[in-house]
């Protein structure tokens, strides 16, 4: 059994779906590296960290998330410093192609689209928007979150992305109107989810209607407990309706408590004159 020396911390780890025996790692202080399961001495491909900033410092490097173009061997990453980067590992530039910046909170997860250049990313203070990568503008933003956001995905032929996060939600958006189709209480944090593969219903991309229950009819009653447990309830009677208080009596309930109020400044008042009616007695 043959394992992988990263030697610094690993906060992801991706398999290529079109190479299997390719993966690719990076983390924080770590960057993001290709290897092959056969040949497991060397990375096959090694990113190269982007240059320094203004300020001639090196920037920091934290990858959270990674994903395999389909068609290519291109890789787009996400970091926890708001960074989306692609690299071509076919180019004899270790550096990204292309680069982009989201919000300004760290990034967390990532997914791709159809469009090579466009990317859903998602931050730990619960925004995800439609990013496009080649002009560095968002393109649209999707709302309802209310937690980090740790997983994103695609479905693979319908216009639908999928999210889940902290908030224990599962949310399904339509990514060309960004409406919100579905929203599911998972009661767990989550932080992981996936498409199952074959055709969805076809009112799968459709928004949620809310039906009434159906009744149900459970086998094995005993007419005889049941009818005891009715008979020793309490009769409420259907006429009787709680009223709101009316003007009077919220006037009354106002001049109650500002009665208490008042005496007890009274209290607090005399307490006050007496003690300084000993205090000058003692003087004297």
């Amino acid at each position: 059994m043959t394992g992988l020396d990263l030697k610094r911390n690993v906060h992801r780890m991706r398999q290529n779906a079109a190479k299997p025996q390719i993966i690719a790692t990076g983390g924080k202080n770590n960057d993001l590296q290709l290897w092959d399961l056969n040949k497991l001495e060397n990375p096959v491909f090694k990113a190269k960290n982007v240059p320094h900033d203004f300020l001639d410092h090196a920037v920091p490097i934290w990858v959270t998330d990674i994903q395999f173009y389909p068609d290519s061997d291109k890789v787009a990453v996400c970091t926890g410093y708001t960074h989306m980067r692609i690299y071509d590992p076919n180019t004899s530039n270790k550096r990204p192609v292309m680069q982009a910046e989201f919000d300004e909170y760290p990034l967390t997860a990532l997914s791709l689209t159809n469009k090579e250049n466009e990317v859903v990313v998602g931050n730990c203070r619960g925004k995800m928007g439609l990013f496009d990568v080649r002009k560095g503008h968002l393109v649209r933003g999707f709302r309802g979150f209310a937690g980090s956001i740790r997983s994103i995905q695609m479905h693979p032929t319908q216009p639908l992305v999928a999210s889940c996060g902290l908030d224990r939600f599962l949310r399904i958006h339509n990514i060309n109107s960004v409406s919100l189709l579905h929203k599911v209480y998972l009661k767990s944090r989550l932080n992981c989810l996936l498409f199952r593969g074959g055709n969805p219903p076809p009112d799968f991309g459709q928004p949620e209607t809310h039906n009434s229950m159906p009744d149900v009819t459970l086998e094995g009653d005993n007419p005889s407990v049941e009818d005891s447990f009715w008979d020793v309830m309490e009769t409420v009677d259907d006429n009787e309706k709680v009223m709101p208080p009316t003007a009077a009596r919220k006037r009354s309930m106002i001049d109650d408590r500002l009665k208490k109020s008042l005496k007890t400044k009274r209290k607090a008042v005399k307490r006050y004159l007496r003690k300084t009616a000993a205090a000058n007695q003692e003087h004297q």
